[in-house]
């Protein structure tokens, strides 16, 4: 419990397949310290990879907010590879080595995506970053994934796909199993080659670059989606494909849920979706539009950010219920 005129430190991670990123809030709404590092996603970049990442992470915005890891009365990471019931006693390493006062609630991304899109109320959080995943909840408190499965057997829609759909599309063409793609040198210079056949070396990363193939693919996601904006054809029906495998993916969670009738919010997060300061991207349109067509819902942006999300979940567990939208609203403000 939040003791009553005492001002408590929380502290909340959002743990991606591409950059970490950490925040030390507190109770009166005030946003004190942040910090960032790479993937945490132990299940692309090994187990001591995602947790230095994590602590990193962590020290860093407990520096920038003058306080250490044990002045923190409750923490929430959300951890993109935290997914089977093993995962957890990997990451588990991350709260014990931080010396926190309290063990850290571990969740997958994907929750904390929904806390702070939905604002901890009914709905489906629709993430396409480096990976892809929806997952939501009804007002009963049900909840349901889709998705999240990893780059080789789904992720369907996600920067890593995408860039994987772009990178097979010029590969064809130059076996002229397919027309030439025509934005073949656009990828192939996003990826940092002279030569399109050189996309080919992508697959064959040397470990010891510290590279994950997904975070190498995903990069060249904005490459593609720059295309498609442009009318190139290629890029525009991977973007149109893209949008539709995201859309599934939400129609999923709300088909499990019984959610139909309700017509519940879908809100995207994620680079591949929306980016700081701009419009929706040609993905978003598309994934809004297959969701209008099949599902009669509408794509929309987050109420608050997922690292937001975290501070929710940590102050619910430190209080055993939720905050004050004002206050949620104050920590939001903040970032």
């Amino acid at each position: 419990m939040v003791p009553d005129g005492e001002t408590c430190l929380l502290l909340g991670v959002d743990g991606g397949g591409t950059h970490t990123r950490a925040v030390v809030a507190d109770t009166t709404g005030r946003l004190l310290g942040q910090g960032g590092s790479g993937t945490a996603n132990q299940a692309t970049s090994g187990a001591a990879t995602a947790v230095g990442a994590i602590m990193n992470a962590v020290q860093t915005a407990c520096a920038r907010a003058g306080c250490r890891a044990v002045d923190i009365a409750a923490a929430c990471f959300g951890l993109a590879g935290l997914d089977r019931p093993g995962d957890e006693d990997i990451y588990a390493v991350s709260g014990r080595a931080l010396d926190l006062r309290r063990a850290p609630l571990l969740v997958n991304d994907a929750v904390i995506a929904w806390a702070g899109a939905a604002g901890g109320r009914p709905g489906v959080a629709l993430i396409a970053g480096t990976g892809s995943v929806a997952y939501g909840r009804d007002a009963g408190g049900r909840e349901h994934r889709a998705g999240g499965w990893g780059g080789p057997f789904g992720d369907e829609g996600s920067a890593f796909w995408i860039g994987t759909e772009a990178v097979r599309r010029v590969l064809r063409g130059l076996d002229a199993r397919d027309a030439p793609a025509g934005f073949a040198a656009r990828i192939a210079a996003a990826a940092g080659f002279s030569e399109p056949a050189d996309l080919c070396r992508l697959g064959r990363l040397d470990p010891g670059r510290g590279i994950p193939l997904e975070v190498a693919l995903g990069a060249l996601a904005p490459a593609v989606v720059e295309c498609a904006e442009e009318g190139d054809v290629d890029a525009q029906a991977i973007v149109g494909r893209a949008g539709r495998e995201l859309a599934d993916l939400a129609g999923a969670v709300v088909t499990a849920l019984s959610l139909a009738g309700a017509r519940p919010a879908v809100y995207g997060l994620g680079s591949v979706l929306y980016r700081p300061g701009s419009p929706p991207t040609a993905v978003a349109r598309a994934t809004s539009r297959h969701l209008q067509a099949e599902w009669g819902l509408c794509l929309q942006p987050p109420v608050h950010s997922a690292l937001v999300g975290a501070l929710i979940l940590a102050y619910e567990m430190l209080a055993g219920r939720s905050p004050m939208p004002d206050l949620v609203a104050a920590w939001s403000n903040a970032q």
